[in-house]
């Protein structure tokens, strides 16, 4: 059986190292997502269209508060610039309010985890990352299950965060590889490319940014991806820079900044 790339058993066995099997598999994910994404996104970016007719109770919603998501934002927020700490904050929402449009059942607290710790180890003051992790996922993986275990949370809620995480650099992630994996992943592409935003009604999308504001994200985030493709060629961010334009991708997002 094929391991998926960027599950967590892909991590072990490659390092985050992509053969060329994989680069062929990564970019059959990117075709098939970008055809199911094209027409929608023609739509949005050209007449402004949005699937959802009206605006959420975003006043009614509270990101999580449990041992685990506390500890989360706490270290995300130690490591990180104050622009990285609102673009995972922004990420969590945007990733959940599409799973609220989309109507998934899912794991609120393993979401917020992994939305705040998803690229922790890119951060200049991560000091968890050993010398043959050729991808960020991993050691930001080992940080997640660690806070997630000293919050006494089972193997498999363990699990659902470090796979959540690992598979995030993908152009996709569908469903079948973990709701809050798939959840992660759009609400990434929400946030750094603008990539699904007409799922979200413009006042909930304002609402997001305006509590977590972007800083100059396109500018900061793209110094961070030239930076981690630069250090390991054969990742993931390397490739998918090369052959996805990803740097663009982040820079060309429909938000101001």
């Amino acid at each position: 059986m094929t391991t998926t790339i960027g599950s967590w058993a892909w991590c072990e066995q490659t390092k985050g190292r992509l053969a060329w099997t994989d680069k062929l598999r990564l970019v059959g994910n990117a075709v098939t997502s970008m055809v199911r994404l094209s027409p929608n996104m023609a739509r949005s970016r050209l007449f402004g269209w949005h699937r959802a007719r009206s605006p959420l109770d975003l006043a009614a919603l509270h990101a999580p508060t449990g041992d685990a998501a506390r500890s989360a934002f706490e270290s995300c927020r130690q490591l990180s610039p104050p622009f990285m700490v609102h673009h995972c904050e922004r990420t969590y929402w945007f990733s959940r309010l599409l799973g609220i449009r989309w109507g998934l059942a899912f794991d609120d607290e393993a979401l917020y985890v992994s939305a705040m710790l998803h690229d922790i180890a890119i951060m200049d003051r991560f000091a968890g990352r050993e010398a043959d992790d050729h991808c960020f996922t991993i050691p930001s993986a080992r940080l997640a299950r660690s806070i997630a275990a000293s919050a006494g949370w089972s193997d498999t809620r363990q699990s659902k965060v470090m796979e959540a995480i690992t598979l995030n650099p993908n152009p996709h992630v569908p469903p079948k590889d973990g709701v809050e994996a798939h959840l992660l992943n759009a609400g990434v592409m929400v946030d750094a490319a603008g990539l699904r935003m007409w799922e979200l009604h413009p006042e909930d999308v304002r609402t997001v940014v305006t509590n977590a504001p972007r800083e100059h994200f396109k500018t900061d985030i793209v110094r961070y991806i030239h930076r981690e493709a630069d250090a390991h060629p054969g990742c993931r961010f390397h490739f998918s820079r090369r052959w996805f334009q990803l740097h663009r991708l982040a820079a060309l997002a429909p938000f101001a900044e």
